[in-house]
Order: C-alpha cells, then sequence, then structure tokens
C-alpha cells in the first residue's frame, strides 16, 4: 500500500488510475433498454456501471444524436440519420428486442446523453462514427468540421476531463490531441493492435481492444508505455475474469454486472509461461512424475533414468542435468526441505520400506540413504517435506500409499526418525499423493479419491463442501498468500489447474477465478501433473509439470492485497484487515473521511482510542482515507 499524495479534489478525474479493479462501461448504454437511448443509459448507471459508451452521428440539420447505424433499419424505421432532421426522428418510436423483452424509445441527443452521464455520475465514452463533420482515413479524405462543437457541448457540461473519445479514425483522433488536450482518447482496435502500438505511444492513446485478441503480454507492453487498455465486450463471468487477470483498466459490457460474479475474486491467477513437451528437449513421455522448486530452480526426476534435470524457472530452459546412480521407483518421488535438502526416494515396490536418498541439487551426488520401515504402507511413489531437514526443530516427511495408508517420518539434524504408519483415505487409489497444508496437518490425493485433511494421526479433519477439486489427476499443493490460505488441484492429466480458497475451512471452499487452460493432449500413463510452489515477494509461483504434454508456470496473487502500512512519522497506520478499513494511532477525537475513487464521501467519524474500524467498506473495492493531513489508499 502506497500513500496517495495528491488533493482529494482530483480523486473524481483520475478514478482508473487508482482503481484496483477494472472499471464497467455500459455498451450503448447498456443490455435493458434500446441500445444508445436514455433508457439504456439510465439503465446501465442504474446497474452500477462507472462509464457509459455511445455513438455520435449528425443530422441533416446540424444536430449531435447518438446512433450506432447510419439509418434506423435495425429499430424499426428505415430513415437515414444524415438525411433527416432532429425534429423528425425523435418523433420517431424505436423499438429494439432484447433477450426475452422487446422496448420501445426515441432517439438521444448529445446533450440528454450528456446529462444522464452528469446526474448519475458516470464518466461519457463518445464513439466517433463515420459521419459528415467528422471523418478520417489514411487517403487523406478527412472532415473535423463537427468535432469543435462536440467539444464545446462537453466542455459546456463539465465533462471535458472526465470523457473519453473513442475511435478506430486515426486521423480524427490526432486532430482531437492536438486541439483539446484535455480529452482522454482512446483508439479502438481488434486483431491487429500491434500494428497501431508504436503511434498510440507517440500520441499518448490509450487503447480499446476487441476480446480474444489480446493477451496478458499485450496489457503489460501498454501498461509499461503509460497507456490503459479498455476491453470490448465482455459478458460474462468468465471473459470478466480472464481480462481483470490481464490487469485491464476497462472493459465495456453489454449486460455484465459485478453482482452477477459467483466466483472468489479476492485471488488472482497469471501465466507467467507456458511451453509445450516439443519446446522442451529434456521432457520425456513417461518416468517424470515428481518436481520440486528451490531459490528459482525447478528439480525433475526421471525414475526410468535414474537421472534429473535443473530447470530454469524463470522460463523453463535446461540448466542441468545429473546422473544420480539410483534406479527404478528409489528416485520416483522428490521433495526440498526448507533449508533446501533435496529428497529422493520411493518404496520402490517394496511396500514395507520407504527408501530415501539425499542428492546434492547442484552435482547430483549422494549425500546419504536411507531404508526407512513402514510395515503396511504400500506402494508408495510421491513424497512430501516441511521443514528444515538440518536444524534442531527439523520438521517431517509425508507419504501416501496406493493401498489407503500413509506415512509421517519426522527429522532433525540431518537425519530421521522413527516412521509412524497412520490410516490414510482407505482406499485403493493409484498416485496416492500427500500435499503438506502445515506443521500439523496434510491433505491425502489419490485418482478417484476425494481430497481431506487429515492430522498426523491420520484422523479426517476437514473435508471440501459443495465446491471440491475434481480427482482425475493426483496433484496439488496448498500454501498461504497474504492471510489467505490457498489449494491448487491438477483437475486432470494435461495440466488444468484450479484454485481454491480454502480460508473459511474445506466446507466453505470457493473458487478463485477460471481454470488455466490444457497444456495439451499428449497421454499421461503418470497419471498425475507434478505441482510446486515457491513465494516470490508478496505473490506464489505455482510450477506445473504435465507429462507428455509441457510445463507452465503462474503467479497467484491477492488483489488489491493490503498490508499493513508502516508506522508514520507521526505512528499512524491505516491498512485492511477481516475485509475492514482499520486506522491505529489517529489522537482521539481526529476526524477521518473515506471516500470511494469518485471522490464521494463512504464515512466520515472521529477516532477512538487505540484502532478505529470504517464499517461502511466493502470487500473487493478501493478507498482513499483521509486523516491528520495524509491520504492513503487502501484495497480490500
Amino acid at each position: 500500500m502506497k500513500k496517495i499524495l495528491i488533493a482529494l479534489s482530483c480523486l473524481a478525474l483520475t478514478p482508473s488510475l487508482l482503481q484496483a479493479q477494472p472499471q464497467l462501461v455500459g455498451h450503448r448504454g447498456s443490455y435493458w433498454g434500446v441500445e444508445n437511448t436514455a433508457e439504456a443509459f439510465v439503465n446501465g448507471a442504474r446497474a452500477g456501471y462507472d462509464g457509459l459508451e455511445c455513438d455520435i452521428k449528425i443530422t441533416a440539420d446540424g444536430e449531435y444524436v447518438i446512433s450506432h447505424d447510419d439509418d434506423l433499419s435495425r429499430l424499426g424505421h428505415s430513415v437515414s440519420i444524415e438525411g433527416s432532421t432532429l425534429a423528425s426522428l425523435q418523433e420517431l418510436e424505436l423499438s429494439q428486442t432484447r433477450g426475452d423483452e422487446t422496448y420501445t424509445g426515441r432517439l438521444c441527443t448529445l446533450a440528454e446523453y450528456l446529462d444522464i452521464c452528469n446526474q448519475y455520475d458516470c464518466f461519457p465514452v463518445i464513439e466517433l462514427k463515420w459521419c459528415t463533420g467528422i471523418h478520417s482515413n489514411e487517403s487523406g479524405n478527412n472532415d473535423f468540421s463537427k468535432i469543435p462543437g462536440l467539444i464545446g457541448l462537453i466542455r459546456e457540461k463539465g465533462l471535458a476531463e472526465k470523457a473519453v473519445i473513442l475511435s478506430s479514425m486515426r486521423g480524427c483522433l490526432e486532430y482531437i490531441r492536438s486541439n483539446y488536450p484535455e480529452i482522454q482518447i482512446q483508439f479502438l482496435t481488434g486483431q491487429y493492435w500491434a500494428n497501431h502500438f508504436d503511434w498510440c505511444v507517440e500520441q499518448g492513446f490509450d487503447v480499446d481492444i476487441q476480446i480474444g485478441y489480446f493477451d496478458e503480454k499485450a496489457v503489460k507492453q501498454f501498461h509499461d508505455a503509460g497507456l490503459k487498455v479498455n476491453v470490448w465486450t465482455v459478458n460474462s463471468e468468465s471473459n470478466f475474469l480472464t481480462y481483470y487477470d490481464y490487469g485491464c483498466d476497462m472493459m465495456t459490457t453489454d449486460y455484465f454486472k459485478l453482482s452477477d460474479i459467483t466466483a472468489d475474486i479476492s485471488v488472482g491467477i497469471s501465466s507467467l509461461w507456458s511451453k509445450r513437451k516439443s519446446e522442451l528437449s529434456y521432457l520425456t513421455a513417461e518416468g517424470q512424475n515428481a518436481m520440486g522448486v528451490y531459490e528459482g530452480k525447478l528439480y525433475i526426476p526421471n525414475r526410468e533414468t535414474g537421472r534429473f534435470v535443473v530447470v530454469d524457472g524463470t522460463d523453463g530452459s535446461l540448466i542441468a542435468e545429473h546422473d544420480t546412480g539410483l534406479s527404478g521407483r528409489k528416485m520416483s518421488g522428490l521433495a526440498i526441505t526448507d533449508d533446501g535438502a533435496m529428497l529422493l526416494g520411493g518404496t520402490g515396490g517394496d511396500s514395507d520400506t520407504l527408501y530415501i536418498a539425499q542428492c546434492d541439487r547442484e552435482q547430483g551426488d549422494i549425500v546419504q540413504q536411507f531404508a526407512l520401515p513402514v510395515p503396511g504402507l504400500g506402494e508408495a511413489d510421491y513424497l512430501a517435506a516441511t521443514g528444515a531437514f538440518y536444524s534442531a526443530e527439523g520438521g517431517y516427511l509425508a507419504t501416501a500409499g496406493n493401498s489407503g495408508m500413509a506415512a509421517i517420518i519426522p527429522f532433525a539434524n540431518g537425519t530421521f526418525g522413527e516412521p509412524r504408519v497412520i490410516p490414510g483415505h482407505g482406499m485403493t487409489a493409484p498416485a496416492s499423493q500427500a500435499v503438506i497444508r502445515d506443521a500439523s496437518s496434510f491433505f491425502i490425493t489419490g485418482q478417484y479419491c476425494p481430497r481431506k485433511l487429515y492430522n498426523l494421526n491420520g484422523e479426517v479433519i476437514g473435508e471440501f463442501g459443495e465446491e471440491r477439486p475434481a480427482t482425475d489427476a493426483s496433484s496439488a499443493v496448498c500454501f498461504t498468500l497474504g492471510g489467505k490460505e490457498i489449494f491448487v488441484s491438477a483437475e486432470n492429466k494435461v495440466g488444468i489447474l484450479k484454485v481454491f480458497n480454502i480460508t473459511g475451512g474445506l466446507a466453505q471452499a470457493t473458487v478463485i477465478g477460471n481454470t488455466t487452460p490444457a497444456m495439451g493432449r499428449g497421454a499421461n500413463a503418470n497419471l498425475t501433473t507434478p505441482l510446486c510452489v515457491e513465494y516470490v515477494d508478496d505473490y506464489a509461483i505455482v510450477y506445473l509439470l504435465a507429462p507428455n504434454n509441457g510445463m507452465a508456470a503462474y503467479k497467484i496473487y491477492r488483489r488489491g492485497a493490503s498490508t499493513v502500512e508502516p508506522a508514520t512519522d507521526d505512528g499512524i497506520r491505516i491498512f485492511a484487515s477481516d475485509s475492514l478499513i482499520q486506522v491505529e494511532g489517529v489522537a482521539p477525537g481526529q476526524s477521518i473521511a473515506v471516500y470511494d475513487l469518485k471522490g464521494r464521501l463512504i464515512q466520515s467519524t472521529v477516532a477512538e482510542s487505540g484502532c478505529t474500524t470504517i464499517t461502511n467498506s466493502q470487500p473487493g473495492q478501493t478507498y482513499i482515507v483521509v486523516t491528520s493531513g495524509q491520504a492513503v489508499k487502501v484495497c480490500l
């Protein structure tokens, strides 16, 4: 969280610079009314849209009206806009069926539209369509004669610093930038946005790109150039979450509302890199069914060859390959402890012995080997560990057998203690794995086995409720991120991941965002897609290996994450906690004001002794808290 060193009066003019979530813009007003009519605009505003988009045309008598088409044939009348006067056009009753409802209305003027924007505190988004007095093309067929009147009316309504002019006509946009520099401009584009990128940067134009034609890298490219990105047209939760995670600043929609969201949006997931098997020479069809990470490097053993590869976690490139001299399933599993000890092992077909080899991560040499008695465990091919192997406090190694039992093996000071075989899922489940949650509990997964949480005695202490992971594959990771407890599940054997927020308990688990795309369609005989996780600053990176298909890395982060603001010279801290705003260190009786990003006062109160809680805030929103001469942005 950072302090906002701006005057509060500027907040309404620059909301998108501060906003943690994208602004929604109603396309042609909204779906609730004849498009581009007063009813559609008012209903869009009432639906909570931040902006209202319209299209401009010019009548025969030179008036500015709102219409997408050159004529009104789609709305019930075969009359042209340019061939008709405003008065004659407004006598017509327009009609449009949208969904199951038929709406009627009349043509809206630009002035009426701007009045609605003012009344409902929405910013105008005005698309320039080709018409007399407003057009340009690459052949030099330019006519800007009606643009001054358009800008004049926007200024007259007091909206010059809020309005956005949108068009695909480059000449018109350049004319506006040269003559009316206070106007915000977006270039309307689609599949070939990259052809216009340098021009947008040169002109300082934001961009509005058609859905489906760009990705997160494109958004970053524009953001790195100081430009914002709008996307049109977003009408589903799935698309909203995708472009939310891309980092889009605005989304134009016909009817989608934030209240339509059913997924948990407190945590986001975005792709860092993804590569097919054909791009990674070290990937094989079989034998690679485990993976670990330490300090940005990935370690992938191959039980068929006795070798392991070291991979750069930033891009998936090969760093090194080492031969351990181990054979078969005795190096099937891999776990890396908190202090970097790499442990390879498995039962190797012996249901009563767990073979563990500590291996030098950088050279491949065997440091020490262990044969640990685990009577009745059964075949166990996967390892998980928590704690520092060489510390006095130590930790434990966990593994699950395919026949339904599990084993907990404590370690400390570089060696193992006595193993304990405990009850597991009680099923015959191939590829069973232990997934450590914390120092006192772990999950057990397995093909077709429900994911449950166990204590170190093998007792079930938690089960997923209505929202639950699939059981086709057997890999998962669990970690805590910014106060949120996250469970990431491999949903199938070709690399689809699903992310769950389990902070409120497994029974109340919520799905975070969209599932990730499949890595491919290659057969995966390993029945698993290995996962591992590493923290970087204030986010986590989950690495995925889909055998015979490819690898990927995903960033998982708190949306609008707000850690405690360090105490100022005055000892004041303003921060988010449990979806509420907390203010500490303000003298009792001092005023505290909370504003939304449009500068509207949400709550005004006075400081209490100790900590003051702001109760009128909503999860997922961003606020500005002003007190004692400071303004601080808080994202919930």
